[in-house]
């Protein structure tokens, strides 16, 4: 009798797991349906998404212009790239300017002596906003953008070690 009962056990608990297993999921719905009539309890969670993504500007070799013997302009080059090829194919766009606070163009900058550089743009995805201030937009396959101060041989530049500077910063769509 004990033999008989286990087999029948048995048989009637895999019998049971079959039909449960054959049963469709639940729905939103059928467990809202469910739920009538019982107190239903919720949590909420939250997910924080950072930008870590970052332009970057490469420092330009410096430039020697030797006054009178140069005859021709001579550039200082930026160069600003998305390292990152995720940040790329998520797309954003470079915002640049340079220090001239009328227009945003590049200045050379030696204590009081400053002047205003012609500003120029290399790259196909170049879309200029300004003189000398600008943005192009970023997506996968964007390839670095060259900004360039002209030294101009048209310019009486006073002899002195100048600076230049740039800035900008990328923003994701």
């Amino acid at each position: 009798m004990k033999k008989i009962s286990i087999i029948a056990s048995l048989v009637f608990s895999l019998y049971s797991g079959l039909s449960i297993a054959a049963t469709a999921n639940p729905t939103p719905g059928s467990l809202t349906n469910t739920a009538k009539g019982k107190t239903i309890v919720s949590s909420t969670g939250t997910i924080t998404i950072l930008n870590s993504c970052s332009l970057s500007i490469s420092s330009p070799e410096p430039v020697t212009y030797t006054i009178p013997t140069d005859k021709v302009d001579k550039y200082i080059n930026f160069r600003l790239d998305i390292p990152e090829p995720r940040c790329k194919e998520l797309g954003g766009t470079v915002y640049f300017w340079g220090a001239d606070t009328r227009d945003g163009k590049l200045v050379m900058v030696n204590g009081n002596d400053r002047y205003t550089l012609m500003t120029t743009y290399g790259g196909v995805t170049q879309q200029q906003r300004g003189s000398g201030y600008g943005y192009y937009r970023v997506s996968k396959g964007t390839p670095a953008q060259t900004i360039s101060g002209v030294v101009s041989k048209n310019v009486g530049y006073k002899p002195g070690q100048y600076t230049v500077t740039l800035t900008g910063f990328f923003s994701l769509n």
